[in-house]
């Protein structure tokens, strides 16, 4: 009976000992390196390397305690930036949350002599409209947000067309070998003519021209013909990231 008792101990330690064995190798062949369409463990983490010859540089974010995505890096900044700024009646209920859209947008800029350029215009009617920073005036940071708060309200009745051809003007002393966007903070509601300005403002090279702000009301046909094209339409807080990924190159 002793006897009968311990054979079948040994039979069963033999059995565990060799099904550990097993587990272990399994246990090897996915934590190896060479491992077809494994990645590596680290804290109990799964994440997938990238090949050591990638050119590519990457940054990770991890978007839940148990993922990580791996994107590639943006090596180029945001453009040179004409802001056109509409401060007529039609705006009177969201003028300074205008103002505050465009320091929102100076904020990520790399403003100053030797990095980006920025211009900026006011207007109203024909005869109340005045280019406020020109593009060559090459201000710091600090210097335009002071002057975005200073900016007046005008008041009275809206010409953007008449606006859209200053813009023109002061693009004459852009940097012609640099990007330039036109960023257009208006409603749309206008007593002249955009079409023409508009058109010749969207032919300009190594120009373009954007529709941004958070306006309460706005006419949507005149807005797209401004910019050039609906998809460069972007209105509202909600789409003020995808504003600076328009812009950047």
């Amino acid at each position: 009976m002793h006897c009968c008792t311990f054979l079948t101990t040994l039979a069963a330690a033999v059995a565990l000992s060799q099904l550990a064995s097993s587990e272990a190798r399994i246990f090897q062949y996915f934590v190896h390196a060479d491992a077809p369409n494994c990645g590596e463990i680290r804290d109990s983490t799964m994440t997938r390397t990238s090949p050591s010859s990638a050119k590519e540089d990457y940054v990770t974010t991890t978007t839940s305690p148990s993922t990580t995505t791996t994107l590639p890096k943006v090596h180029c900044e945001v453009s040179d930036i004409l802001f056109v700024l509409d401060a007529t009646g039609s705006v009177r209920h969201f003028y300074k949350q205008q103002k505050q859209y465009i320091a929102d947008i100076a904020r990520q800029l790399n403003i100053g002599a030797h990095a980006q350029h920025v211009g900026l215009i006011i207007y109203s009617s024909k005869s109340r409209q005045k280019v406020v920073v020109q593009m060559d005036d090459k201000p710091d940071k600090d210097t335009f947000l002071k002057t975005i708060e200073r900016l007046p309200f005008h008041a009275g009745i809206t010409a953007t067309g008449a606006a859209l051809d200053l813009s023109l003007r002061a693009l004459q002393k852009r940097r012609f070998d640099k990007r330039t966007a036109v960023l257009v903070l208006t409603d749309g509601f206008t007593f002249d003519d955009v079409e023409e300005q508009s058109k010749n403002l969207n032919i300009l090279p190594n120009v373009i021209t954007f529709v941004a702000g958070v306006p309460d009301t706005f006419d949507r046909k005149v807005l797209n013909i401004i910019a050039g094209d609906p998809s460069r339409v972007l209105l509202g807080e909600s789409e003020k990231t995808k504003v600076l990924d328009a812009l950047r190159c």
